[in-house]
């Protein structure tokens, strides 16, 4: 990315996708997830400096599993009636090479708390930027403690992000 990227750019919800994977039943049983569109913005100043916003739509998850969702969307997870989206804001990111390295905050369930990641270039081409990102996370900072049995389901849950950022 170079300065001829400088400038705003926004999410292409069709090529973006976000999700997340946990374990459940003592970490012996997968949890697999989508959640619904990916929106956004991101700005890159001419210094270099980098900012943005990613909304992802977690009243749309999907497990595959109508009864597992329908818990996930609950209050003993993401809350998603009160809280319909996860909103993470990127205030920093210094690029190096092909890596980002992006600090700012995350809102899931009606909880902020800071973070940082790495997110890769996947691609750079005219007009368009492709990141991805994982990020892991225990659930528990967003509140979400629920537990029939101690370790039944895994603390730390990783979220993955593909964004395509176009031109406005």
């Amino acid at each position: 990315m170079s300065n001829s990227t400088a400038g705003d750019w926004v999410v292409d919800p069709a090529g973006s996708t976000a999700g997340f994977s946990g374990k459940a039943w003592w970490g012996l049983a997968p949890v697999r997830g989508t959640f619904g569109s990916v929106s956004g913005s991101g700005t890159l100043g001419d210094d270099g400096t980098v900012r943005g916003e990613l909304v992802i739509d977690a009243a749309a998850l999907d497990t595959k599993n109508d009864r597992r969702d329908k818990h996930l969307l609950s209050d003993d997870f993401f809350n998603t009636e009160k809280y319909p989206s996860i909103t993470v804001i990127v205030t920093s990111a210094t690029l190096t090479g092909s890596s980002l390295e992006c600090s700012g905050t995350m809102a899931a369930a009606g909880v902020t708390v800071p973070v940082s990641f790495t997110a890769q270039v996947a691609s750079a081409e005219a007009g368009s930027v492709v990141l991805s990102a994982v990020l892991t996370m225990p659930r528990t900072k967003f509140g979400m403690t629920w537990q029939p049995l101690p370790g039944f389901v895994a603390d730390v849950s990783q979220g993955t992000v593909t964004a395509r950022f176009v031109r406005p």
